[in-house]
């Protein structure tokens, strides 16, 4: 009897099409919102993790002080130590960046203004930097040639109005609090597809090191880039783990604050007042990861899923009610099949279960519809169709296109979703159909 009834109520979906597509549209609808919206979240939080990991964030990031005769050095001053460790913890697969960030004032034709100046170990970095890097003038093989060289942004350049092979001078303060200067030339104008690096001046590595007086084996920072970015904060543990078996490290994780608007993050104050104070401790490291930097991106992820959320309550409303109301227009039009049914044995509840199945069915194959077109869109807007876009919003696109990402376990989340809904929303309109005796269903009049 309960194939019978599964029978039946399939076939109903499609007898009244006027209704069945009234209420399918929207299931449909909900879906493709739905689906969209997650796929977007999705696609901002995998985009805006490329994106910063391909400019100056890696999965893991090392941060260094080193004391030198009772003073506080920002440096990590022999970072092949440190890498020997890294590669001894990562067994797999695993490239590390040292870099070196120089901010100075820059001073030409008049012009003055502060930037950064990052400096790369170009015989690691090269082809990173050239998947980003679209040059307007100059080329990669001429800014390899020549220590002093550097490549600047087109915005740069412009308000500068530098031109190939102009040089240019900078202040900027050494290691030891002393100011210095020094000369670059440029070798190259361009512009970067990473909207995270749109305005980054890329110098080579031990040019900087010179004019900051690192010592030699000494960087700023380490990018380290493992095989995945899943199981970032696991691997940190094990990489401190490594570091401090060396009595002479202090080795932490940073402190983050979570403010209006963002987080905040830094060294522990009374970690630094230890390792400050302490005759032991030489080196104090802090290492970051690129989830707790993305961690940043919660307020407005969570202000777009709210929106989908709200959305999807209000069109969930209306489903109930359309649920409602058809359910007892079909009860009412269908009273003489009702009471041809309890008078052939069919109980109650069977009664309510067909009215219920009919609009699980109805639910599943237009919230699948949904599914489907939304995944064709989401083709058509991920990979088809390009937008121009200003650079404000850029890390919500991967060159030109929306990054969506839609994720398995979110399409069988709204099938679950949608079909639970309609089955609750189908009980109070369906009992009514199971309390109808067989003898006033068959003398109903219409």
């Amino acid at each position: 009897m309960n194939t019978v009834i599964l029978q039946i109520a399939f076939r109903n979906i499609f007898r009244d099409k006027k209704r069945t597509f009234s209420l399918g549209i929207t299931y449909t609808i909900v879906a493709i919102i739905l689906m969209i919206l997650l796929a977007f979240t999705n696609g901002v939080i995998i985009n805006f993790g490329n994106n910063l990991s391909k400019s100056f964030v890696g999965h893991l990031n090392v941060y260094g002080q080193y004391k030198d005769n009772g003073k506080i050095l920002d440096i990590i001053p022999d970072y092949f130590k440190i890498e020997d460790a890294i590669r001894k913890t990562f067994s797999g697969k695993v490239e590390i960046y040292p870099r070196i960030s120089m901010f100075s004032r820059i001073y030409n034709k008049g012009y003055t203004k502060s930037s950064s100046i990052t400096g790369v170990v170009l015989e690691r970095e090269s082809q990173s930097l050239k998947s980003q890097i679209n040059f307007v003038k100059g080329n990669f093989d001429e800014f390899l040639s020549e220590e002093r060289a550097v490549i600047i942004p087109v915005d740069l350049a412009n308000y500068f109005e530098f031109n190939l092979n102009d040089e240019f001078i900078v202040s900027t303060k050494t290691i030891y609090g002393a100011y210095n200067t020094a000369t670059f030339i440029i070798k190259g104008i361009y512009k970067n597809t990473n909207p995270f690096a749109q305005n980054m001046i890329y110098s080579h590595f031990e040019y900087l090191q010179k004019i900051m007086l690192y010592p030699e084996k000494a960087a700023s920072s380490l990018l380290i880039f493992t095989e995945s970015i899943k199981g970032a904060d696991e691997k940190r543990m094990i990489l401190i783990k490594e570091l401090s078996k060396d009595p002479t490290y202090m080795v932490e994780k940073p402190v983050i604050q979570r403010q209006e608007g963002g987080i905040r993050m830094g060294g522990n104050t009374k970690s630094r007042k230890i390792f400050t104070e302490s005759p032991i401790y030489k080196y104090h490291l802090t290492i970051f990861t690129l989830e707790e930097i993305l961690s940043a991106l919660n307020q407005m992820i969570n202000s777009i899923r709210t929106f989908a959320y709200i959305v999807t309550l209000v069109m969930l409303l209306i489903i109930g009610i359309s649920l409602y109301v058809n359910i007892r227009m079909t009860i009412n039009d269908q009273m003489r099949e009702i009471g041809t049914m309890r008078t052939i044995g069919m109980s109650a509840n069977k009664v309510v279960g067909l009215y219920i199945y009919e609009n699980i069915f109805l639910a599943m194959i237009f919230t699948i519809l949904g599914i489907l077109i939304s995944l064709i869109l989401i083709v058509l807007f991920g990979q088809v169709i390009k937008f121009n876009v200003p650079i404000d919003i850029s890390f919500l696109f991967d060159k030109g296109h929306l990054v969506l990402i839609p994720k398995f376990l979110d399409m069988i989340s709204i099938l679950i979703v949608l079909t639970l809904f309609s089955a609750i929303f189908s009980y109070i309109p369906a009992k009514y159909a199971g309390k109808i005796k067989p003898i006033d269903a068959l003398n109903a009049v219409h």
